[in-house]
């Protein structure tokens, strides 16, 4: 399945990852080739494989909520507050449930140019971190007022829950804005996406002073963890078509390798017998 799904010579808008939420077209996986910039499609698909993983808990214990780009491009976008957080607040139902059991919020983002970076909003200690893999301090300020209309779009979309679940006074906006500690730097220009990733899915393990970062192993992983998922709507389907394709193209390979076979004989047996026969040049057509 996964080498079908890089299959270049196939369809690019072909769906090779799906969810009831995202897909996941081959155009999109193959932003996980080496070297690559990463495709949002590919963090959106992950936010929604981790949300569901977060949903498997039972109901007593903590769950985070991994939100996708498009959230914060909403939130984020000139005049928000007017059209950006309703188009946001679509998200609410799949990926910001129970917010009284919430104790942190990941939003991967992007600058605007090249770069994608993440906030993880802290509820208990009410903090938002910008976790950068390659920070620039030309763009500070722009990422703080970035977090702060993140900031602002939770409390206009969840306004009525966060009145419930503590009290009128308390806001996300008065959150301290921070940029996180020990947060490692990406050693090249384009794994900036596949960095969000991991800080979403195991930051305890990236930010370990030990992690050696490889690239391309990082990326085969991931496209076997997105395709190969149970989460994976299409992967029956895939897998279908990736056996009739691959069986294909061994039938017409080895078709190749008979003609091949029966065009040198021929030619031997031309060479041998220049007198053969009709029947015997009947057999060899046939």
């Amino acid at each position: 399945m996964l080498q079908y799904g890089f299959d270049k010579s196939a369809s690019l808008d072909e769906i090779i990852v799906r969810s009831s939420h995202d897909d996941i077209t081959r155009r999109g996986l193959l932003s996980l080739l080496p070297d690559a910039s990463l495709d949002d499609e590919i963090i959106c698909m992950m936010s929604d494989y981790l949300t569901r993983r977060e949903s498997c808990k039972s109901h007593g214990q903590p769950i985070s909520w991994f939100l996708p780009t498009r959230y914060a491009q909403f939130a984020t976008m000139p005049n928000a507050h007017l059209d950006g957080f309703k188009a946001a607040s679509q998200y609410r139902k799949h990926y910001m449930y129970d917010l009284h059991r919430c104790h942190q919020i990941f939003v991967p983002m992007h600058d605007g140019g090249h770069h994608w970076f993440m906030v993880l909003v802290k509820i208990k200690d009410k903090q938002a971190e910008i976790w950068d893999p390659l920070p620039d301090a030309r763009r500070t300020r722009d990422r703080e007022i970035q977090v702060n209309s993140i900031l602002h779009s939770l409390d206009a979309i969840l306004h009525g829950v966060v009145d419930a679940t503590y009290s009128v006074a308390w806001s996300f906006l008065s959150f301290v804005v921070t940029y996180g500690e020990g947060v490692p730097r990406q050693p090249n220009g384009f794994d900036c996406g596949v960095y969000v990733i991991k800080f979403m899915d195991t930051p305890g393990i990236i930010t370990n002073k030990s992690y050696v970062y490889d690239s391309q192993n990082v990326r085969a992983q991931l496209a076997l963890q997105l395709i190969d998922s149970p989460f994976n709507e299409q992967r029956d389907q895939l897998l279908a078509l990736a056996n009739a394709h691959y069986s294909n193209a061994t039938t017409l390979i080895n078709e190749s390798k008979l003609a091949s076979t029966v065009k040198s004989r021929n030619v031997s047996t031309r060479k041998g017998h220049k007198n053969s026969c009709t029947k015997c040049r009947f057999r060899q057509k046939g």
